[in-house]
């Protein structure tokens, strides 16, 4: 609350308090990680992914063995905050549990007991041991009810329940509790109950398309500083010394304009300029495949449309692809001996822009078409090589090469 009513930061107070009951607040400002770089660990992952998921908009949840690798106090500290949701915001959740805790068991309002793909009981907490005191199962005072369910159910356990005459026991199967179950509820619930149609509620309001995408940039700006080594790396220290080298290799000084070898010259270097500024859009098949999980995921959850997504990856790369493109034009131009004129040089810098832009556009569309890091490569460089193949340098058109005077 303090930090909300700052006047230099105001964070979510929905987020921090997800943050601060999932005991992710020793992790908050560590990356999740990967099969190569060391991140949180897998109870934490599991504890953001459940934060992730409460943060959307979506009104009923389904949740499978949330408390799988968590210690009993962080369940239950969960759960108290789900079922605090529960009240607050008019959700609606569905959790599968095992084993989980008295104090955890006692959180719930409803309870789903299944048994060899039967639904053994359907109804409120408490009603679930008057119905197997009905088919007469008890349970022993000091048993945790949560463990007391999963054995009554079980062949090799549902025996020591039994409260009847021992000699006229006999297994009751998932199958018999199910129909048990009907005639026991068939009193309380009538077709014409389980057929009745509910009025929706209120839609829960949602963020303008606005702060939707302002949201998405600031992450975008997090990633991207986040990765910033990996971008001067590869966008300024690699490229300046492959534009030093290319310099060199068509210095000014050996490089004449008399005769068409020389005209050949200058296409070849203009030639490979090109083909060297659309590879640098390879590495975004790489990006967008690792980002399409994430995107998915928190697209049908209804977090943002794709849109707001996708605009400011575009947008951000401008920047970057605009002074790598910069420091390349600047370091060749010159040296190989280009037209010396302003307007020839600003010609230059923006056909390769313009190549820059589209190959990160079409690297990006094959990473988020074909999904798969193989069917990528593959593909990848298909069109790379077709577009080399194609580009109009490479096919020889025959004709010989003669002197001319200049």
């Amino acid at each position: 609350m303090r930090a909300a009513a700052g006047d230099d930061a105001k964070p979510s107070i929905m987020s921090e308090y997800m943050i601060q009951v999932l005991g992710m607040d020793t992790c908050a400002d560590t990356i999740v990680g990967n099969a190569l770089q060391r991140g949180i660990s897998g109870g934490q992952k599991r504890r953001l992914t459940a934060g992730e998921v409460l943060a959307g908009p979506a009104r009923i949840l389904f949740m499978d063995e949330i408390s799988t690798g968590l210690d009993s106090s962080t369940t239950y500290r969960i759960i108290s905050f789900l079922q605090q949701t529960v009240k607050a915001l008019s959700k609606t959740m569905l959790i599968s549990l095992l084993q989980p805790p008295p104090e955890v068991f006692e959180l719930f309002d409803d309870l789903i007991l299944l048994a060899e793909g039967h639904v053994v009981y359907h109804g409120t907490r408490e009603g679930v041991l008057q119905f197997l005191e009905a088919q007469g199962f008890k349970c022993p005072a000091r048993k945790g009810v949560a463990d007391y369910l999963q054995e009554v159910v079980s062949r090799k356990d549902q025996k020591g329940y039994w409260c009847g005459d021992k000699e006229a026991y006999r297994f009751v199967s998932g199958k018999d509790f199910a129909a048990a179950f009907q005639r026991y509820r068939a009193d309380e619930f009538t077709l014409k109950d389980l057929k009745k149609v509910y009025p929706a509620g209120k839609k829960q309001p949602r963020m303008s398309s606005w702060k939707l995408f302002q949201a998405c940039c600031s992450r975008e700006i997090i990633l991207i500083k986040r990765n910033l080594y990996v971008h001067v790396t590869s966008n300024v220290i690699q490229g300046s010394i492959i534009a030093v080298i290319v310099s060199t290799i068509f210095l000014r000084t050996t490089m004449h304009h008399e005769t068409v070898q020389d005209a050949n010259k200058f296409m070849g270097v203009l030639f490979y300029m090109i083909m060297n500024i659309m590879y640098r859009g390879l590495p975004e098949m790489t990006l967008t495949i690792t980002r399409l999980q994430a995107f998915y995921k928190q697209r049908d959850s209804q977090f943002y449309p794709a849109w707001s997504w996708a605009l400011p990856t575009i947008f951000f790369r401008i920047p970057m692809s605009f002074m790598d493109v910069a420091i390349w034009t600047c370091i060749t131009y010159w040296g190989v001996g280009f037209a010396p004129e302003f307007t020839r040089f600003f010609k230059h810098f923006v056909l390769l822009f313009l190549v820059n832009q589209a190959s990160f556009a079409m690297f990006r569309c094959i990473g988020a078409i074909a999904r798969s890091p193989t069917i990528t490569s593959t593909f990848g460089f298909f069109f790379f090589i077709t577009t080399v193949a194609n580009g109009g340098y490479l096919k020889s058109r025959g004709t010989s090469c003669k002197k001319t005077k200049g």
